[in-house]
């Protein structure tokens, strides 16, 4: 007669999750602010917007700006990021978006470890990072990390508005 072991099964390790499962995981900040009447709803356009240019913009691209696929070098199939864009996500990139980041990214909240405006809105906005984490890793308070967000995206905001009547006064002028 066999006799059963005692004791706990041995548990086989699982493998981690990847980066993008774990992202899907996090709870997306910006509605979340919205909820608690910290943004309004075209503040959350702007956000959403910024981040869709954003990853537009870096779509295969790896972090140090290198080519995702050495296959795409060796057969001529390059395309830069603005080849991969479409009409309104270019349109949106320099009429809005690149003005947008030019004025922003000279906007300095603290010098050590520097944190710009441009800065401090992308990791929101695209990395999906807690505005109180990005205020204790840079050690500015939780208001003033609200206050230079709201101003970010309210700058955006009224560059999207103009970029709509100038694109209306065109249709008009036809």
């Amino acid at each position: 007669m066999k006799t059963k072991k005692r004791g706990r099964p041995k548990r086989e390790k699982g493998i981690a999750p990847t980066p993008e499962t774990l992202a899907k995981l996090q709870p997306n900040v910006l509605p979340s602010l919205v909820y608690n009447g910290i943004l309004d709803l075209d503040q959350e356009k702007a956000g959403e917007e910024i981040a869709h240019v954003y990853h537009t913009l870096h779509r295969g691209l790896l972090p140090a700006g290198g080519i995702e696929n050495d296959r795409s070098i060796a057969t001529g199939t390059l395309r830069d990021p603005f080849a991969r864009m479409s009409t309104g996500e270019r349109n949106a990139w320099e009429f809005t978006y690149k003005p947008w980041a030019n004025s922003e990214s000279k906007k300095l909240i603290r010098k050590r470890p520097r944190l710009c405006r441009w800065k401090l809105t992308l990791l929101i906005t695209h990395e999906n990072e807690n505005p109180e984490v990005l205020a204790t890793r840079y050690q500015v308070e939780y208001p003033k990390i609200i206050r230079y967000l709201k101003d970010s995206l309210n700058e955006y905001v009224y560059l999207m508005q103009n970029n709509k009547q100038r694109s209306s006064n065109v249709h008009t002028m036809s």
